[in-house]
């Protein structure tokens, strides 16, 4: 059974007190390199490319402008995967984005402290 943690700080970055699946995200139609780096934004609060940043901030036109040939013939995807599999706290503006990493910290900061 997988720790939870009581203090709502704390349990933002883990989808609430429960822990995330990845498992429905690698599954999805797109590039495996970027499930892979949306897996780890979602259960670590790694950063990812600038492009899929921008996705991630809800930036169409930074994302357009970033995007390889691969990732623009997959945003319609992508954004779908993001919009149906990944928590809504953890995308959708810049401000979510740079809680999500804060969050992240400050988790990577307890766990540290109480270990």
């Amino acid at each position: 059974m997988s720790e939870t943690v009581d203090d709502p700080i704390m349990a933002g970055p883990r989808y609430g007190n429960q822990e995330w699946d990845p498992t429905p995200l690698l599954n999805e139609p797109i590039p495996r390199a970027v499930a892979e780096a949306l897996q780890r934004w979602v259960q670590r609060g790694t950063p990812c490319g600038g492009f899929l940043m921008a996705v991630l901030r809800n930036d169409l036109k930074e994302a357009v402008g970033r995007a390889d040939r691969e990732n623009n013939k997959a945003l319609l995807g992508i954004v779908q995967a993001a919009s149906w599999k990944i928590p809504g706290s953890a995308w959708g503006s810049e401000k979510k984005v740079n809680d999500w990493i804060d969050g992240h910290a400050l988790l990577k900061r307890y766990e540290g402290a109480t270990t």
